[in-house]
């Protein structure tokens, strides 16, 4: 039973994804009670909801929240800002609700936010490519100061109470990315931005007319392909693993790729997981099996709660005899369930350097953990931002009457190793570097042999 438990994978949660349904705007009452139904959903569904929380501010900040109704109809964007805070509350990256792009409609929005990245830590927003905005030209490392006078770093503290991470990286990135909707959420009606930038110190004020989501610039797109590799030169070889994608095209594609490392004697290869979401988590196992030589495992154990919902979902799928509403703890690592390496002869004999960033979440994260803890390589770049103890495997329900889509994990995972009462922390890199340089670092690092 423990091992079907541990074959329930994490999966990867869209939070910026577009809703089933489109939200819609409802009455006051309608809107009290979809919060009821909010606090009633993660009540009935996580395992230990208030482990981090405390009940009753929980509790206080739902009441307040009611109270803020104050109109006789609330609209979309009203709901989501009051939705998403309070899920955000929780601090866990697999619980959140969806962010609506379809409820813009033919609005217009800040148009720099395709083309910014915050920094953890200062909360700075810096613009990540050079282009042109309407008329105006912007730089690639340009610092947006203030955005119609409110200033950037309170922005970014305000704006990361409404999304769901476990550490500050990870919200970050993930406020990079929905920035023009919380700013049309807060205030739709603003039609131009006043933005102060600097570049190296030298200030500048200009002003950028809101433009229609499609007409927003952003960096060039690449055809995306969730994993692929590539000879950077005669001895190193990249392997860019952007998806825990699992299936018989995947084994084949990794079995073609370490063959031709071997038959190419390449001595170093790179494993690029900084923008891996997750997916399933089988994919890192498979890929662990050529890198190692020790049994390992990237999960240490788990706790699930078995809510009517869950069994309603998974009817048919898991014929157990589980009891409702009951939580079961497999915390126990047996020897017979960690994977097995491949024989010597199919594993990589060289070295190996794993990429790392904020954006390695879920399965990837776990991935992650299950290198730094059984394959002799180097972790590069910055902390993942999936965490040793974490929620996860999702279910999604819909909210009566907004129609918001709620993302809901009903089990919390633990890392290798892991144990109730650890400090909560991602893959520590063994070279901590920007995630963007992490890749010239490695090279770097391969070039001088230092």
């Amino acid at each position: 039973m423990r091992k079907l438990l541990f074959l329930l994978l994490l999966l990867p949660v869209a939070l910026c994804g577009a809703n089933r349904e489109k939200p819609v705007t409802v009455s006051r009452e309608a809107a009290i009670a979809d919060l009821d139904s909010l606090v009633a959903l993660i009540e009935e569904v996580e395992v230990e909801p208030y482990s981090q929380l405390d009940k009753e501010v929980f509790y206080k900040a739902v009441a307040d929240a009611k109270s803020s109704f104050t109109t006789d109809s609330i609209t979309p964007r009203q709901m989501y800002l009051t939705i998403s805070r309070l899920v955000g509350m929780f601090r866990q990256g697999h619980l959140g609700v969806s962010t609506a792009y379809n409820i813009i409609g033919a609005d217009k929005v800040f148009p720099l936010a395709n083309i910014i990245k915050i920094e953890p830590g200062s909360h700075k927003i810096i613009i990540t490519f050079d282009t042109t905005v309407g008329d105006i030209p912007v730089k690639q490392g340009e610092e947006i100061l203030s955005v119609n006078g409110q200033k950037a770093q309170a922005l970014v503290d305000k704006f990361l109470k409404h999304t769901s991470w476990e550490t500050d990286a990870f919200g970050c990135k993930e406020l990079s990315e929905i920035m023009d909707y919380m700013l049309w959420c807060e205030n739709p009606d603003t039609q131009t931005f006043k933005v102060e930038l600097s570049d190296k110190g030298k200030k500048r004020t200009v002003t950028f007319n809101s433009l229609p989501l499609k007409e927003c610039p952003s960096a060039p797109k690449k055809k995306y392909k969730p994993y692929e590799y590539q000879m950077l030169n005669d001895s190193v070889m990249l392997f860019s693993f952007k998806s825990c994608t699992w299936d018989r095209e995947f084994s084949y594609f990794l079995r073609k790729m370490f063959k031709e490392a071997k038959d190419k004697n390449v001595a170093h290869l790179i494993i690029d997981v900084r923008n891996n979401g997750g997916g399933n988590s089988n994919a890192g196992d498979e890929v662990c099996r050529y890198l190692t030589d020790r049994e390992f495992s990237g999960f240490g154990g788990s706790k699930i709660k078995m809510s009517q919902k869950i069994m309603d979902k998974y009817k048919g799928i898991m014929d157990l005899p589980y009891k409702v509403d009951s939580i079961y703890n497999y915390m126990e690592q047996d020897e017979l369930e960690m994977n097995l390496p491949y024989e010597a002869k199919y594993r990589f004999p060289g070295k190996t350097y794993l990429l790392t960033g904020p954006g390695t979440f879920s399965s990837a994260s776990n991935f992650a953990w299950a290198y730094w803890k059984f394959v002799p390589g180097t972790v590069i770049g910055e902390e993942t931002g999936g965490v040793n103890i974490c929620v996860g495997d999702v279910i999604t329900e819909t909210l009566p009457n907004s129609k918001y889509s709620i993302y809901l994990p009903w089990k919390v995972f633990y890392h290798y190793g892991a144990k109730d009462g650890d400090p909560i922390h991602g893959t520590i890199p063994d070279i901590k570097v920007a995630e963007e340089q992490a890749l010239d670092r490695t090279l770097q690092l391969i070039e001088t042999g230092k």
